[in-house]
Parts: C-alpha cells; sequence; structure tokens
C-alpha cells in the first residue's frame, strides 16, 4: 500500500484510515516491511508499528510534505514505525555495505 510518511531521524510516521486493511494488519501484528524509493535506488525497512503520536512540529511537516493533514479527520490516526533493520540498493542489489542497521543500531 502506498502510503506518505514523514522521517525524522529516529522513526517514520504514516497516517491511513483506521478502518484501511493496512492499519487493521499493523494493530493484528505490528511487524512491519517498508520498501521506501524507486526501482533501482531503494531502502527498505523492517521495523515495528504502533500508536505513536508525532510532535506539533512533526505533524505539521507531515501534513506540509503529504499534502494532506490526517489531524482534524477522527479516522486518520498516526502511525509510528521504528525501524530495526534498514537496507540501501542502488542500481546493484547484492553491494557490499548496504545493511545499514541491524536490531535497532546503525552501522554507518
Amino acid at each position: 500500500m502506498p502510503l506518505s510518511f514523514l522521517w525524522n531521524g529516529e522513526c517514520l510516521f504514516l497516517s491511513t484510515a483506521a478502518s484501511n486493511p493496512t492499519a487493521r494488519n499493523l494493530r493484528a501484528n505490528p511487524a512491519v516491511q517498508l520498501t521506501l524509493g524507486e526501482l533501482r535506488d531503494v531502502v527498505h525497512i523492517s521495523g515495528v508499528a504502533d500508536a505513536g503520536q508525532p510532535t506539533a512540529a512533526e505533524a505539521q511537516a507531515f501534513a506540509d510534505k503529504a499534502g494532506f493533514d490526517p489531524r482534524p479527520l477522527a479516522n486518520y490516526p498516526f502511525i509510528r514505525i521504528t525501524p530495526t533493520k534498514v537496507q540501501a540498493w542502488r542500481e546493484v542489489g547484492e553491494i557490499a555495505g548496504r545493511l545499514l542497521m541491524r536490531d535497532g543500531v546503525w552501522l554507518a
């Protein structure tokens, strides 16, 4: 499911309707896999989802970046994704040094 996101340097914030399959699935199983970017230049993130709330500044930055503001909508909660593993690919899928985070600890 394509979703807008905000990266604050520690976690990502997403928002989608609480009734959408993505939100329902994350409530049932908070393990998440995200891929950001385009076909040959992507970042793959494994992490844990929860109902963490962004600060007011982060919520505004999300709205500015996404072009939509979920705050006034009763059924659009924020979902916080805390990464546990981050990998990067650029043009070549099997490049050395693509593992950037393991077990929540930055390697690069």
